[in-house]
């Protein structure tokens, strides 16, 4: 039997591959959304990782037809908010804003999507601020230590195996706007997804304004990973000095 709060998820298929699911609620005017793509062929070698993790926080930073001061503005005077994060298999945007413009923002997440500017200056503020994060990271020994289980319990392919933070700090000193790039051309398009709103807003709404925006993007195949077996548990020491 479905709860009461499933009985009010209405879906629909947006794009092929694509699926709407919203959940009207009494709140006016205000919608909380995400949109989630699969990305198709992921590598989880450290590197392409922090590559995929760097594509993503570039996406905001500027497109090919509007600099960064530009987006900011825009959704400032909105009262938007969009955020997007990465993990092993997922992109995901995630917006707050009224219900009137939620059109106006997915056809601007489609952009950024599509034509993102990738400039190497901006990719040098967020590899600092990585950079700084994984060194204050250092002192903490509860960080380490779930790292070190983590390597020892699992293969490297595995999706919660995790490097050390010394080896996350030398891949991100690589780090180059080409790589972002090179992995936005590989990995991102319209393959399988699905767009959730709460709030204010309708299915057909949803549909029709994410339709719209995102046919745009060139679709791609799923190519799925190969299973992610686990090692067997090996030895792994690691020495972690306590500041005084």
């Amino acid at each position: 039997m479905k709860s009461s709060f499933a009985k009010n998820i209405l879906s629909s298929t947006l794009l092929p591959g694509i699926e709407a699911h919203a959940v009207t609620t009494t709140l006016k005017d205000f919608v909380s959304l995400e949109l989630s793509l699969f990305l198709p062929t992921r590598s989880l070698s450290v590197h392409e990782v922090k590559i995929a993790s760097l594509t993503a926080q570039l996406l905001d930073a500027g497109t090919k037809k509007r600099s960064k001061e530009n987006l900011r503005k825009i959704l400032e005077e909105r009262g938007v908010s969009v955020s997007f994060s990465t993990d092993q298999k997922w992109l995901s945007a995630h917006v707050q804003c009224l219900r009137e413009d939620v059109p106006f923002v997915l056809s601007l997440i489609s952009e950024m999507l599509e034509v993102p500017a990738f400039k190497q200056n901006e990719a040098d503020i967020i590899k600092k601020r990585a950079y700084a994060d994984l060194e204050n990271a250092k002192s903490q020994t509860g960080v380490r230590a779930t790292r070190g289980l983590r390597k020892a319990l699992f293969s490297t392919n595995h999706a919660h195996w995790a490097p050390s933070i010394e080896e996350e700090q030398k891949s991100i000193l690589k780090l180059k706007a080409s790589d972002a790039v090179r992995f936005h051309k590989e990995e991102y398009g319209r393959s399988q997804g699905y767009i959730v709103a709460v709030g204010d807003v309708s299915v057909k709404e949803l549909t029709e304004a994410g339709t719209k925006a995102f046919k745009k993007l060139k679709p791609k195949s799923p190519v799925f990973s190969p299973s992610m077996n686990e090692k067997k548990p090996q030895e792994y020491r690691e020495i972690i000095s306590i500041p005084d």
